[in-house]
């Protein structure tokens, strides 16, 4: 049976637990210099990296963890000028193709909710693995997976924790992946922090409601981060507005009363427990100070190492 990497829908705690045990043990070879014993782990195995849409983080981890598991990687950095989509193909053809070219593994980059699952379904006949890696303002499945395994080691645990979330929460899919898998664990609450325009789609909160969990939209800054043991900023999507109109809108939001979406160095010393996390999917763009990087709480570096182990561990889990 061909695995896929869709939605956080399609994993259970123990799951997910699992494929941290494989992250640590990749860690662990990587801190003793063992890289030998990983190159030889998916030895001849080819992965086609198809981005869609611009990305740094995502793209280069999944590609450098494709290549220190020994497989042979083939990629494009904008697919929709560098392929033959930018002449009108469609993605189920650009799917196929890559399958027909003897492909075990394809990262996905799209800008249309749904189209990996939609890729996986032209890839399956073939056993090749699709691996989401964001799919317009769907979801972000290996980023949730890398946001939580970085909160999983700050605290060594994954319950009875408050979670902040702030910035464009409508159009975030690493932030609604978060919350939905985050939602699969004990004793979880949640504060929604963001313009009117950007709050938390209904979706996700029917999810929470449905799995019992905690939430509430909050006025300030100061009412989401007291008390927050993980603070998850986030930019604004500009390129999922539909208008200049919105885009006004949100600006003078974010910066109205002295920067109201604004984490600085006044904010993390007033308002963030000594003992609580800031961790930002990145790019940052305005909405974290740059004196707030060398902040010991500051985690998004962090997961940044953290998402090289944890797509290790997905395609491990996928063509193993």
């Amino acid at each position: 049976m061909t695995k896929h990497i869709l939605t956080v829908d399609q994993f259970d705690v123990g799951e997910v637990e699992r494929l941290f045990q494989m992250s640590d043990e990749i860690n662990q070879k990587i801190d003793q210099k063992r890289e030998k014993e990983l190159l030889r782990t998916l030895p001849g195995n080819i992965l086609f990296s198809f981005f869609c849409e611009e990305s740094t983080r995502t793209r280069f981890s999944f590609e450098t963890a494709g290549m220190l598991l020994g497989m042979h990687v083939i990629g494009t950095e904008n697919a929709k000028k560098f392929s033959s989509m930018v002449k009108g193909e469609s993605l189920r053809h650009s799917i196929r193709t890559m399958c027909e070219l003897r492909a075990n593994a394809i990262v996905l980059r799209h800008s249309t909710e749904g189209s990996a699952k939609e890729a996986a379904e032209i890839a399956d006949p073939y056993g090749v693995s699709i691996l989401n890696a964001g799919d317009g303002k769907g979801e972000h499945p290996s980023q949730a997976l890398l946001d939580i395994y970085t909160i999983r080691n700050s605290f060594d645990k994954l319950e009875n924790l408050a979670v902040a979330c702030g910035g464009d929460l409508a159009n975030g899919r690493t932030v609604r992946s978060l919350v939905r898998m985050l939602s699969s664990y004990d004793d979880i609450s949640f504060r929604f922090f963001s313009p009117r325009e950007l709050q938390m789609k209904q979706d996700v909160l029917d999810h929470l409601e449905k799995h019992g969990k905690r939430w509430r939209v909050c006025k300030t800054m100061e009412e989401a981060l007291k008390g927050a043991d993980v603070i998850y900023w986030t930019r604004s999507q500009l390129e999922r507005f539909t208008s200049w109109q919105k885009i006004g809108r949100y600006f003078r939001a974010l910066f109205a009363g002295n920067g109201k979406y604004i984490i600085g160095k006044h904010e993390m010393e007033t308002w963030v427990k000594p003992d609580a996390i800031l961790m930002h999917p990145l790019p940052i763009k305005d909405e974290i100070e740059a004196g707030v990087d060398n902040d010991s709480r500051s985690k998004y570096f962090e997961q940044v190492k953290n998402g090289l182990l944890v797509r290790m561990a997905l395609l491990k889990y996928c063509l193993q």
